[in-house]
């Protein structure tokens, strides 16, 4: 199984022979020697194109089934086949159009109750949790699952956000641009308070990434 975007764990590439392959790059390479059409000469270059590298790097992974989570997605959906069919030890699901969809079910990490989550500091990577309360209104309530990232990444406007206050307690809200480089976390229930990014010392934490396993 892959996590985040490492590549698949193997030996040496200077001296590795197919003999060598751990199981899952063996399998990669099996399926995309089965997949690739030597009769379709821009086979290579397409399927390079659509995962944003290189025809060398393509080559690369018929030679050592050595690819990322998010490649391996991309090449499943190129060839419009399951990821578990490049790699059987993943869950098997029907192909779902988007890498980000495809990975879901056996990429986000266990559920972290929120009580951990106030916890657990830095907060890093992908989190998964359920909102605690109903501050964003009668479309995500108190009890949606939903799963973060906590990359450094920039929300768009109206994405939820998660935000981290001076005295260290988090808050799902919206994500809202305001003049001079300041933004606003924006409650959807009028029960609960909008909150300042000056005025609050807030920290934006992770951006949303899917609610109730669908991508957003």
């Amino acid at each position: 199984m892959l996590y985040n975007d490492q590549a698949l764990p193997m030996c040496t590439m200077d001296d590795q022979t197919p003999e060598m392959l751990s199981t899952d790059a063996q399998h990669v390479v099996d399926a995309l020697q089965r997949l690739l059409d030597p009769a379709q000469h821009g086979q290579k270059a397409q399927l390079a194109a659509h995962c944003g590298v290189t025809p060398q790097a393509v080559s690369g992974w018929v030679r050592t089934g050595r690819i990322s989570k998010t490649k391996i997605a991309k090449v499943a959906e190129f060839f419009s086949v399951p990821v578990s069919y490049l790699i059987p030890s993943a869950p098997t699901a029907p192909l779902i159009t988007g890498d980000i969809e495809t990975l879901y079910a056996f990429t986000v990490p266990p559920i972290t109750t929120w009580e951990d989550l106030m916890r657990t500091r830095p907060i890093t990577g992908v989190i998964r949790f359920r909102l605690a309360d109903d501050a964003l209104g009668d479309k995500l309530p108190r009890g949606t699952e939903v799963v973060m990232a906590a990359d450094g990444s920039k929300p768009e406007p109206g994405q939820v956000i998660l935000v981290e206050d001076a005295q260290g307690h988090l808050y799902v809200r919206r994500y809202a641009e305001g003049r001079n480089g300041k933004w606003q976390a924006i409650a959807g229930n009028p029960a609960y308070p909008n909150l300042d990014s000056v005025e609050d010392k807030l920290s934006l934490i992770a951006v949303i990434m899917w609610v109730n396993g669908k991508n957003l």
